[in-house]
């Protein structure tokens, strides 16, 4: 059985508006035994809030051990799970990781550090954050996304900040999301076999597929792209468009 990794913000949906033909698409490939997970780097809401979005949006009952995101990554990474933590991210990550850590602590009681995206940014924070890092303290961003697709357009994502950071720091925070090393160790962990990656981003979807060796569709459906479009096997406008690569 083939298995499809399809990224779902500007490929599957863009906020809560299903992209065109993909309904069409899932409904068939499913019906001919085309196995179809999901990798998104969007943090903002959980797993169980993304099945039950999956599950409106289509129509059809959705497994949620078939969505990824940095969340799930999240709880395998010992300094956040077993350490004392502040979190600069939505109280919805904060909520989420209460669920597993109970040491949620201010910055200034922390030993390390979760960067997720705000809607509003505090640049005080943001220079505090960096004195955090710099004393040797270890910070881990959930996704380094510059930007993110809606339906209103793109939107500042959680790499704007991160990228700030790294700048005022001249370090490399972790990252929890897409194509990065902890993200490919839990597939690779919980033995998620994958055929190829379908995605809008080539510096997440694409890069994360030839990380992983397997071929990649970009669907030029949502972010705007600055890396090379030829780093992707196929390049495609239409969701539909992908069944005829499937069955090459």
């Amino acid at each position: 059985m083939k298995t499809l990794a399809a990224d779902l913000d500007g490929t599957i949906y863009k906020g809560n508006l299903l992209l065109p033909k993909v309904k069409e698409t899932y409904d068939f490939l499913k019906n001919i035994g085309i196995n179809i997970i999901f990798l998104t780097n969007n943090s903002s809401q959980t797993p169980a809030e993304i099945k039950s979005k999956l599950e409106k949006l289509l129509k059809v009952e959705i497994n949620i051990h078939s969505i990824v995101t940095p969340l799930n990554v999240l709880q395998t990474v010992d300094e956040l799970v077993n350490s004392k933590v502040y979190i600069f991210g939505s109280s919805n990550i904060e909520n989420y990781i209460k669920e597993f850590n109970k040491n949620i602590v201010p910055i200034d009681k922390a030993e390390s550090i979760i960067i997720g995206r705000k809607e509003d940014v505090d640049f005080n924070l943001v220079n505090e954050i960096a004195s955090f890092i710099l004393s040797g303290k270890k910070a881990f961003c959930l996704n380094k996304d510059l930007t993110f697709p809606t339906e209103k357009g793109e939107k500042p994502g959680n790499g704007a900040v991160v990228k700030i950071l790294e700048e005022l720091t001249n370090t490399k925070v972790e990252s929890l999301g897409k194509p990065d090393q902890l993200f490919i160790n839990y597939l690779k962990n919980y033995n998620y076999e994958i055929n190829y990656v379908i995605g809008d981003r080539v510096d997440t979807d694409i890069i994360l597929a030839n990380k992983l060796k397997i071929e990649s569709i970009l669907i030029r459906s949502g972010v705007t792209n600055f890396m090379n479009a030829e780093n992707a096997t196929y390049v495609i406008d239409e969701f539909d468009e992908l069944i005829k690569i499937l069955f090459k």
